[in-house]
């Protein structure tokens, strides 16, 4: 195996995450030529994967590289505020070596500190590992890096190549190893993902005809260039499912690698087996009898209708003039209809 990410680099053509606190002067004097108070130069994701006894690691490294522009402390802050969600067990994820420093134009610098990284509850099974880059200013370049080590491989996270803001370059590296691979399903409206699979020759040292060497390394690269923001203001919120992603399921396993019964119309056909709205709903006896309540509330009214209706008010005025109590009872009960008859995935 290749003894480091350096030699591994040397060898490939596509796989090149960009040394860290390595700022070039050109990234720390550029100007932005577009509205946005803060661009990507740089996001990058190494996945590997590592054997332990009793199972398969997949190992996440994510690094990320910032240029600010604006002068505003609250667009200063959203850039340089960074959040993870990771699971409670450490058994099960964990995130490490984290690491941040913020180069300001002048060429000084300043270091994220561990005291600034703290961890909080977010519920029953996922806490929050948060830190803000220090000392951010106008035309400061930002970068953090950090490594999530988890045992749970038949989904990997998504990865996004874009933004609410430009991204100059977003790169996904995945290394798998012979026994294993995954099918992936990629957003790309518009083309901007290059995909390229290489196999690097792992050898160090040259290999006689009665040697049988390691199996060449397969890297499969995602590399997407100048990707535009996902809307066209900084204040609009993107929409749900909108933008340039990737997203993988495991699909195939085993020295041969066999194939599983994991696919993404698999996962589409469960979903839509347990979460049928019309199962849910084949009983409309709560319906009925909610809407019967609701008719004879409103039946039992009639002459407060008719007043209304003579003095030039409509049906809908009132109902609003009823006391306020009759309303409540409504409103309880389509909530409490609602409750008891359609299911969530809290999610």
């Amino acid at each position: 195996m290749i003894a480091s990410a350096a030699d591994l680099a040397s060898r490939s053509a596509f796989y090149a995450p960009p040394a860290f606190s390595n700022v070039s002067s050109d990234e720390l004097a550029m100007e932005a030529d577009h509205g946005f108070p803060f661009e990507i130069l740089d996001r990058t994701r190494v996945v590997s994967f590592a054997r332990r006894e009793g199972g398969i690691l997949a190992v996440i490294e994510d690094q990320v590289r910032i240029k600010i522009h604006t002068d505003q402390p609250h667009e200063q802050l959203q850039a340089g505020l960074v959040t993870l969600p990771v699971l409670r067990q450490e058994a099960r994820e964990r995130v490490d070596r984290i690491h941040g420093i913020t180069h300001h134009p002048d060429g000084s610098w300043a270091e994220l500190r561990p005291a600034d990284i703290r961890r909080t509850q977010y519920n029953d099974r996922v806490d929050l590992i948060e830190f803000v880059l220090p000392e951010i200013r106008q035309g400061s370049v930002l970068e953090y890096r950090y490594r999530i080590v988890r045992t749970g491989i038949e989904r990997l996270p998504d990865f996004r190549f874009s933004d609410r803001v430009p991204v100059a370059r977003a790169a996904l590296h995945v290394i798998p190893p012979p026994y294993l691979r995954y099918s992936e399903q990629l957003r790309d409206p518009d083309g901007a993902v290059r995909f390229s699979g290489e196999r690097i020759d792992t050898a160090n040292v040259r290999r006689l005809f009665s040697e049988r060497g390691p199996e060449p390394l397969y890297i499969a690269s995602w590399v997407a260039r100048d990707v535009p923001p996902e809307e066209l203001s900084y204040e609009s919120e993107p929409a749900v499912g909108s933008g340039v992603w990737i997203r993988f399921l495991i699909g195939e396993f085993g020295l041969p690698r066999q194939s599983l019964e994991n696919s993404w119309d698999v996962v589409e056909a469960q979903v839509r087996r347990h979460s049928d709205p019309f199962a849910a709903t084949a009983d409309a006896s709560g319906l009925r009898a909610w809407g019967d309540s609701l008719a004879r509330a409103v039946r039992g009214r009639p002459a407060d209708l008719a007043g209304s209706t003579a003095a030039g008010k409509g049906a809908g005025a009132a109902i609003a003039d009823e006391p306020a109590d009759w309303r409540s009872q409504v409103v309880r009960e389509a909530f409490d209809l609602v409750r008891t008859r359609f299911r969530t995935n809290h999610s």
